[in-house]
C-alpha cells in the first residue's frame, strides 16, 4: 500500500540511548511547559500536545509526518531530518533536499534526530504522542493534527511560519493557494461537465483490490468542493475520511467522473480486469486515474497539485506553470502572459496573426506590414534587434521577452532578470524553424486551437501556390543585395528553404557552417543557376545597376534567359511569420518565379 506502513511497535536503540533521553528530558521539561515571560530568547508557540518555547533563529528542523515537511519546506527553510524521506519526495515532490532519513513516520528513529542536534522537531501529534516527551528531550518539539480540514492547514500551517519567523512568506503562500482555487473554479464554472464526482485511492494486493472512497468531511473532498465539483459518494462522515470497499461496491456508482489514484504496482489490473472494465464509470469513460504521485493530506502545495491533477484529468488543464526548452536552455512561464517584449520582427508578426500585441519590440527598416502589429497597437521601440535598449525593456514591466539566438544570445542572463526570456533561431533559421516557433508562442500564449485553424488556412494557401511550381526547371541563388555586396541564402537558410519547400531547387549548400554567405561574381559565374532572386530596397537600386551592368553578369544563364525576379527586401528577408509567408506566397505566384516564366526585373522594390 502506498500510503502507509504496517508496523506498530516503537523500537528503542539500546538502554543507554534512553538513559540519555531521560537525563535531557528532566533538563528540558522546564522549556516545554513554561510561561511567556521564561521564553526570553524565542517564542511561546501553543500546539496540540501542550505549549512549547521554540528558540529565535531556527535552522536545524527534523520534521515528522509528510504534512510537516512539506510546510517546513515551502515556507523556505530545508530539514536536516525527515521521516520517510524517499516517500515524501516522490508523492509530495517538493523536495526535501539534503536531509537525512530518520525512520519511518510511524517509528521515528530518536538516536538518528538527537545525532542531528536540532534547533526544531515538527511532528504530527497523532504519530508522536508516546514518545513527545522523550522527542522534546532532544529538542523543542511542536505537533499538528495536519490537515483535516482547510482551516486545520491554514492555521497550523501560519503556527509553524510564526515558529520559523517566516509569516509574512506563509501569509503569500495561502493566498496564492487560495488564487489558485478561485482560478481553477473559475474554469471549472464556465465548462461544460459534469460536476459530481467519487474520489478513491486504490491498490491491488494479494489479487485483491481495495479502494477508499473519501467521505465529505475529508481534507481533499473540500478542496473539490471548493472549486464546485459535487462529491457523490454517499457514505456517512467518519473519524477516518473514508469508507473501504472492494470492487464489488462500485458497480452501483454510475453517472460521475470517478477520479482514482493508485500506483505503478497496481496499474496493471485496471487494464487487465474483466470486472473492473465492466463497472459503468469504466463504459462510460468517466473513470479517470490522477497522477500516482499525489498526497491528499498535504499542504498548500500538495492541495494545489490535488487541483491541477483533477483539472487535467477533466480536459480543463491550463497548462500553467510550463517550462518551454528554447535555443539556450529551459524557462519557466507561471501564467499566460500579457506584457511580452519582441526583439525579431518574426515574433511580432506571431504574436500579431494571433491577435496578441506586444508592449514593446525591437525596430530598425521592418517591413512595413509589421507596424500593424506593433506601433499601431501602442508597441513602444526598445532600440534595434542588434542592440535594444535594456532600460527600455526594464521599464515596461514585461512578463516575458522573446530574444533571437543570434542576436541576443550574449545578453540571455541580462534579459532573464527583466523577466522570463525565451530564445528562438529566427534570423539563421529555416522555413520550418519559424513554423515550429509560431506553434512554440501560440503553446505559451494559450493559443494552440486558434494556431492550428491559422496553419491549416496557411497551409491550403501554400498548397495552392505549389501547385503552380515547375519543378524540372533548373536551381535557383537568393539573395541580399546590399551595399556590402551579395549575401546569398543557401538551402538552409529561411528564403532558401522557404522556396525549395515549394518545389524549387536551391543551388547553394551552408559554407562553414553559415546558412548565409557573400556571394561575388566570381562565386555566381562558378554556380551560374538557371535563376536568380534578388531581394532589395529602393535605396539599394545603385548596387543594383552596377551589379547587372557587369560584362559578367550579362553572361549568366539566367540573365540571358530572363530568370531574374526582384523582390522587397524588408518583406521577404525580415518578414517571418504566416502574415508574412502569405505575402511572399503571393509574390512568389504572381511574378511567375515559380511557375518560371520570363523575367528580366531591374527594379528595386518588388517589381517581379
Amino acid at each position: 500500500m502506498m500510503y502507509e506502513s504496517r508496523s506498530t511497535n516503537v523500537k528503542y536503540r539500546n538502554l543507554t540511548i534512553l538513559m540519555l533521553l531521560a537525563l535531557l528530558l528532566a533538563s528540558i521539561i522546564p522549556l516545554t511547559a513554561q510561561d511567556d515571560a521564561s521564553c526570553e530568547d524565542g517564542i511561546m508557540i501553543a500546539h496540540d500536545l501542550g505549549e512549547t518555547c521554540v528558540p529565535n533563529n531556527v535552522e536545524r528542523v527534523v520534521t515528522i509526518e509528510h504534512s510537516m515537511t512539506e510546510t517546513v519546506v515551502t515556507l523556505g527553510v530545508q530539514p536536516v531530518g525527515v521521516t520517510d524521506l524517499a516517500l515524501y519526495n516522490d508523492l509530495v515532490q517538493v523536495p526535501a533536499e539534503g536531509a537525512v532519513d530518520v525512520g519511518s513516520r510511524q517509528e521515528p528513529n530518536l538516536e538518528a534526530i538527537a545525532e542531528l542536534d536540532p534547533d526544531l522537531i515538527v511532528a504530527a501529534s497523532w504519530r508522536i504522542s508516546d514518545v513527545y516527551d522523550e522527542l522534546s528531550a532532544i529538542a523543542p518539539t511542536i505537533t499538528f493534527e495536519g490537515s483535516t480540514d482547510l482551516a486545520t492547514l491554514e492555521d497550523y500551517f501560519t503556527t509553524v511560519a510564526t515558529a520559523l519567523g517566516r509569516e509574512a512568506k506563509a501569509q503569500e503562500i495561502l493566498a496564492d493557494m487560495h488564487q489558485h482555487f478561485d482560478e481553477a473554479a473559475e474554469v471549472i464554472a464556465n465548462a461544460e461537465i459534469d460536476l459530481r464526482f467519487v474520489l478513491s485511492l486504490s491498490w491491488y494486493a494479494d489479487n485483491l483490490a481495495t479502494f477508499r472512497l473519501y467521505t465529505d468531511n475529508t481534507f481533499p473532498v473540500e478542496i473539490l468542493a471548493q472549486l464546485g465539483l459535487e462529491n457523490t459518494w454517499d457514505g456517512a462522515p467518519n473519524p477516518n475520511g473514508f469508507d473501504v470497499v472492494g470492487i464489488e461496491s462500485l458497480g452501483d456508482i454510475t453517472d460521475t467522473n470517478f477520479l482514482y489514484i493508485t500506483d505503478a504496482e497496481s496499474a496493471p489490473f485496471y487494464a487487465e480486469s474483466p470486472l473492473w472494465n465492466s463497472l459503468p464509470v469504466v463504459q462510460a469513460e468517466t473513470a479517470y486515474r490522477l497522477s500516482d504521485s499525489l498526497w491528499l493530506y498535504g499542504g498548500p502545495i500538495s492541495a494545489q497539485r490535488l487541483v491541477d491533477a483533477v483539472l487535467d484529468a477533466l480536459g480543463l488543464a491550463s497548462g500553467y506553470p510550463m517550462t518551454i526548452e528554447h535555443e539556450v536552455g529551459t524557462t519557466t512561464i507561471e501564467a499566460v502572459p500579457e506584457r511580452i517584449v519582441v526583439l525579431e520582427y518574426s515574433f511580432a508578426d506571431h504574436l500579431g496573426t494571433l491577435g496578441i500585441a506586444p508592449v514593446g519590440y525591437a525596430v530598425d527598416a521592418p517591413p512595413e506590414y509589421i507596424y500593424a502589429y506593433t506601433a499601431d497597437v501602442g508597441a513602444v521601440d526598445v532600440g534595434t534587434r542588434a542592440e535594444p535598449s535594456l532600460e527600455a525593456i526594464l521599464e515596461l514591466a514585461p512578463d516575458l521577452i522573446i530574444a533571437d539566438l543570434r542576436r541576443h544570445e550574449a545578453i540571455y542572463d541580462q534579459l532573464s532578470l527583466i523577466a522570463p526570456t525565451v530564445v528562438f533561431n529566427s534570423l539563421r533559421g529555416s522555413y520550418e524553424d519559424q513554423l515550429e516557433q509560431f506553434s512554440t508562442i501560440a503553446e505559451i500564449m494559450g493559443k494552440e486551437d486558434e494556431a492550428a485553424a491559422i496553419l491549416a488556412s496557411y497551409e491550403e494557401n501554400f498548397e495552392a501556390a505549389s501547385a503552380t511550381t515547375d519543378t524540372d526547371v533548373g536551381e535557383f541563388v537568393i539573395g541580399v543585395l546590399h551595399s556590402g555586396g551579395f549575401t546569398a541564402h543557401s538551402n538552409e537558410s529561411f528564403m532558401g528553404s522557404f522556396l525549395e519547400s515549394l518545389g524549387r531547387t536551391n543551388a547553394l549548400q551552408p559554407e562553414g557552417g553559415e546558412t548565409q554567405y557573400l556571394l561575388d561574381m566570381e562565386g555566381f559565374a562558378v554556380v551560374n543557376p538557371s535563376t536568380i532572386v534578388i531581394l532589395c530596397s529602393p535605396d539599394d537600386q545603385q548596387y543594383l545597376d552596377d551589379m547587372t551592368d557587369s560584362p559578367l553578369w550579362q553572361a549568366f544563364d539566367a540573365v540571358t534567359n530572363n530568370r531574374v525576379y526582384t523582390f522587397d527586401r524588408n518583406l521577404w528577408s525580415k518578414g517571418r511569420g504566416v502574415t508574412a509567408y502569405d505575402m511572399i506566397l503571393a509574390d512568389a505566384v504572381d511574378s511567375g518565379l515559380l511557375a518560371d516564366t520570363e523575367s528580366q526585373s531591374t527594379v528595386c522594390g518588388g517589381e517581379g
